[in-house]
């Protein structure tokens, strides 16, 4: 589903439907859509379709099995860092805890480059 429409069908669908992950999967899209944190805070994340982003949509950030412990101390030190140096997704997780904070972001592959800029 990578049309507009396709995009509001999924977000329709998610107010009444959560599938378990090994369905999330095949229910990929395009687009941006909001991710919230049970610590208040949110940010807006651009998918290209790609798995984490999926399954962050489908199950809430907090609820994604995805290195839990490791985003657990990736956001305690963000939030108290005056810099931030990341290659990947974790960069918008840490400016959403610290937007004071001066972020540094590389990513290497082409296509999940394009998505950390349209996240920027």
């Amino acid at each position: 589903m990578h049309s507009k429409l396709g995009l509001y069908s999924i977000k329709a669908l998610k107010t009444i439907y959560t599938p378990p992950i090994k369905y999330a999967v095949k229910l990929r899209f395009k687009g941006g859509f909001k991710v919230n944190t049970r610590f208040g805070k949110n940010f807006k994340l651009y998918n290209k379709a790609f798995l984490v982003e999926t399954h962050i949509f489908w199950l809430g950030i907090d609820n994604y099995a995805w290195e839990n412990k490791t985003r657990k101390i990736w956001c305690d030190l963000a939030a108290n860092s005056e810099c931030v140096f990341d290659v990947g997704v974790l960069s918008v997780l840490a400016k959403a805890n610290n937007s004071k904070a001066k972020l540094v972001a590389f990513e290497p592959q082409p296509n999940v480059f394009e998505v950390l800029k349209k996240n920027n």
